[in-house]
């Protein structure tokens, strides 16, 4: 049996130079040719694991080629980074309140890193390979803290500091902290040295507490007789349960004045992460999945903020990005950020 590749045709825009790529396409046709060979001699044809791993190697080494000999200025994003809206569409408190941010130094920097490490043949190989075994046992946000992959970028330090830009809060709590990584910006832009967090994942808890992170129950954060200066809740609600009720909970944990950091992609597609699959939410906020991000924006303050008794401080637009793959140097999906104070 004879495996013929030439058909593969790139698609996309991927990274990132020709001396990955050509190895990866060198690589695509040895194997082609060795399972070529082995099914001669009489080895067995059925199965399309040889197929796919040709495939892919051919696939990957084409991409390279392709990325590296269309992308000819560095600042050129295949991935559309929105930080602008049309303000007309919103309501008027919402549109005096939008604050326009852009791509700064530590985005690049991110987008850069994402690049390189979506070039490295080897270590992603190595990340497929790894996370099959790992998807017997473990969910998708627990893999990526065991092997230290798909780091969240939601904004920068100088992001914050737009968005909050005379807030100093002593006690801050961050629910769905993940890995950290986003918990650290808030913690080196207002200079906390009492950060408390929650989530799910035990392998992630295991990472907060190597960084000295105190980790609180999920389930009993909103029981400790304690109020908070800030509460970041960042791309959580459309991946928990109970939306509705952990809003109510954090404005009932914030001190007189305090302020509620809250992100949440639009459209608005909820699912909660579960061992090895995807189950619907036991609530689920007021907004249409089909909306555009300004419709999302409006809805989400009028039938679910406004009414919890938030003030509007700020909001904006920012991609939510995550470190890529083999096939694609990160991920982007369409954030809106609210600044909340509690009245």
């Amino acid at each position: 049996m004879y495996v013929d590749l030439s058909f593969l045709v790139p698609v996309g825009t991927f990274s990132t130079t020709p001396t990955l790529g050509l190895a990866g396409s060198w690589l695509g046709s040895f194997l082609s040719l060795v399972w070529s060979l082995a099914c001669t001699h009489g080895f067995p044809s059925s199965g399309n694991f040889p197929c796919v791993v040709c495939v892919w190697a051919m696939r990957a080494g084409s991409k390279k080629i392709l990325e590296a000999a269309l992308r000819q200025y560095e600042d050129q994003e295949y991935l559309q980074l929105r930080y602008t809206c049309n303000t007309s569409q919103l309501p008027s408190e919402i549109a005096s309140q939008f604050v326009q941010l852009d791509k700064d130094e530590e985005t690049i920097a991110f987008l850069n890193k994402s690049r390189r490490n979506s070039g490295n043949i080897c270590l992603q190989l190595l990340y497929t390979c790894v996370q099959i075994l790992l998807s017997l046992f473990f969910s998708q946000t627990s893999i990526n803290g065991l092997l230290e992959k798909g780091r969240m970028f939601v904004f920068s330090t100088k992001h914050l500091s737009l968005l909050l830009p005379s807030v100093s809060p002593a006690l801050v709590l961050d629910i769905g902290s993940g890995d950290g990584h986003v918990t650290d910006k808030i913690r080196e832009s207002f200079g906390v040295k009492s950060i408390r967090v929650t989530e799910m994942s035990r392998v992630m808890q295991r990472t907060l507490r190597k960084k000295k992170y105190q980790v609180l129950s999920v389930e009993k954060w909103h029981e400790e007789e304690v109020s908070y200066d800030l509460i970041s809740c960042l791309n959580v609600l459309d991946r928990c349960d109970t939306p509705l009720t952990m809003l109510k909970r954090m404005h009932n944990k914030l001190s007189p004045g305090g302020h509620l950091l809250l992100t949440l992609v639009l459209p608005y597609q909820p699912f909660v992460e579960s061992w090895a699959s995807q189950a619907p939410p036991s609530e689920v906020l007021p907004l249409n999945e089909g909306d555009c991000w300004e419709e999302g924006v409006g809805e989400l303050w009028e039938k679910t903020l406004k009414p919890l008794g938030f003030e509007l401080m700020a909001v904006s637009r920012l991609p939510y990005l995550c470190e890529g793959d083999l096939n694609q140097d990160y991920f982007s999906l369409d954030d809106a950020v609210f600044v909340l104070k509690k009245k």
